[in-house]
């Protein structure tokens, strides 16, 4: 091996170009003066320089170049293993120090640039390696302007991914004015996917007209919002939608084993719509498991069911055998079938053994009170005092004792009297079978008075079981005054006069008719179809009678 001593540092200056072709060692160490090489050298062996050299032209090596106390390299482009299929080795093998790439001046750093498919790798795996990269006020940018995925902790990894520190950030992810789909979490196996915050709270779509989609699509999981510890406040000022447009899906709210109280509605003025929509719907509200119990309660607006709605309300019905009660223990007013418009009200059952029990204090029942118009019952009675019923063979009860006297009342005004002719006739009613007339009053509210052809003077009528019969009331005149007729005894028919002995009424066993018979003593009644000669008159009939059962 050659060698080249100096005293000191060894600087050579080669202006020309050296070539090392390393056939045999060669050592080149520091001598008492500078060598200045001023031609071309080849070397052909191994050259080793113990001191500093510096060169300022090409060097060539076809060898390797070893150094032990370092090298720079500075004026120009340093390529390393340009157009060469070889590794690249910066600070490898047992080095434990520092390696630097790019300095403090403005620099653009390329790592694994160019055209070619590259797999680039940075930082180790190895135990507690860190790997940090860092950025200036430009940002640290992944993928930028490259259609290409970012894959952060994928793969088999198992370690925990991180974005955002201690101090005060925003985190944007899928942020930007493209359209994206932004997935967060895994639906694998048993994942969990958590969204925390501080009191600032979590917001989704906040400040945007977007539809929030939570268990969407084909999903069939539970939606749990709250948990056993807290309740979950839900606050918006806007709408609020569950299950919207979802097909035949269920939505719970406090179901399962939960014990907890369940509200809806606040305290501020609102419209809470259960089952509101076009659809066809079934409603449930309350629960009959054991001893539940469902409560309506309304304020002075009041409880309206099926209000301007032309549908059934239904209560206790189906196969219920619970007992319905309408009203409390206060000081109430109910009303059934009450309203304007005509009403069929059905009060109790007519299947088989049912009773109908209609109860009162001391103010008593009042039925059609202030009300011209009549009460109709097929059987009504009198619970006590009742006759005793006799026994023995082939006797049976038929009526324990019904109340079946009634009064029958009709008024006949100046307008039915239309006939062209001087007797006018009228059936005032017809009687059923098995009836008995008690008595019959005419009463002559307005007195009769003819207008033309008639004359005032020469009217009156008549009442009884047929045109021109008296068997209720005499003649009596309806033109003079306005006045009673049948309260005296002159005045009453043959049928009815109690001094003929009438047994206190007429029995119509097969019923009949009632007729009133008008007369003018001169001129006609009318024009024989919708005129009459009469300018007043009016006149009603009262008649007491009883339905045998």
């Amino acid at each position: 091996m050659k060698k080249f001593k100096g005293k000191k540092s060894l600087l050579l200056a080669v202006s020309f170009l050296i070539v090392f072709s390393a056939v045999a060692a060669v050592a080149w160490q520091t001598n008492p003066a500078d060598m200045l090489w001023t031609g071309y050298h080849r070397f052909k062996q191994a050259v080793t320089f113990d001191g500093s050299v510096t060169m300022s032209g090409a060097v060539t090596s076809s060898g390797a170049i070893t150094g032990t106390t370092g090298m720079t390299v500075s004026g120009g482009t340093v390529n390393l293993n340009a157009s060469s299929n070889n590794a690249v080795n910066v600070g490898t093998g047992t080095t434990t120090s520092t390696v630097t790439v790019g300095g403090t001046g403005a620099q653009t750093i390329a790592v694994g640039n160019g055209a070619g498919a590259k797999t680039v790798n940075v930082g180790s795996s190895n135990t507690t390696s860190t790997t940090t990269l860092l950025s200036g006020s430009g940002g640290l940018n992944l993928n930028e302007n490259n259609n290409q995925p970012v894959d952060i902790g994928t793969g088999t990894s198992t370690g925990t991914v991180t974005i955002g520190g201690a101090a005060a950030q925003t985190v944007a992810v899928g942020n930007g004015a493209a359209a994206k789909t932004v997935a967060l979490g895994s639906s694998n196996t048993t994942s969990t996917t958590t969204l925390l915050s501080g009191s600032g709270g979590v917001l989704v779509n906040n400040s945007n007209n977007q539809p929030t989609t939570i268990n969407g699509g084909t999903s069939t999981g539970t939606v749990t919002l709250g948990n056993a510890t807290g309740p979950a406040v839900i606050t918006e000022v806007g709408t609020i939608t569950l299950n919207n447009d979802a097909a035949a899906m269920t939505t719970g709210i406090g179901t399962g084993t939960t014990t907890g109280t369940v509200t809806i509605g606040g305290t501020g003025a609102q419209t809470v719509s259960l089952g509101d929509g076009a659809g066809a719907k079934t409603v449930n509200v309350g629960s009959s498991n054991t001893t539940s119990t469902t409560t309506l309660l309304s304020g002075s607006g009041g409880l309206n069911l099926n209000e301007d709605n032309n549908q059934p309300v239904d209560i206790g019905t189906g196969t219920s055998t619970g007992t319905v009660t309408i009203g409390g223990a206060g000081a109430q007013t109910v009303s059934v079938g009450n309203g304007a418009a005509a009403k069929t009200v059905n009060v109790g059952s007519s299947n088989t053994t049912s009773t109908t029990t209609i109860l009162s204090g001391s103010g008593g029942i009042t039925l059609n009170s202030g009300n011209t118009n009549p009460v109709t019952a097929s059987t009504l009675g009198i619970s006590a005092p009742r006759p005793t019923t006799g026994a023995g063979a082939g006797v049976t009860l038929n009526d324990a004792g019904s109340v079946r006297t009634q009064v029958y009342k009709i008024t006949v005004a100046k307008e039915n009297f239309t006939t062209a002719g001087v007797s006018h006739d009228l059936v005032v009613a017809t009687m059923p079978a098995k009836t008995i007339v008690h008595s019959v009053l005419a009463n002559v509210s307005e007195a009769f008075v003819c207008g033309a052809v008639c004359t005032t003077a020469t009217l009156s009528a008549t009442l009884g079981v047929a045109a021109a019969g008296v068997e209720y009331l005499e003649s009596f005149d309806i033109d003079a005054a306005t006045g009673w007729f049948g309260d005296a005894d002159a005045e009453v028919g043959s049928k009815l006069d109690v001094a003929a002995g009438t047994n206190g009424g007429y029995p119509l066993p097969a019923g009949g008719a009632v007729t009133m018979r008008a007369t003018s003593g001169t001129g006609n009644w009318g024009d024989g179809a919708s005129a009459t000669n009469l300018s007043a008159g009016s006149i009603t009939f009262y008649i007491l009678y009883s339905i045998l059962p």
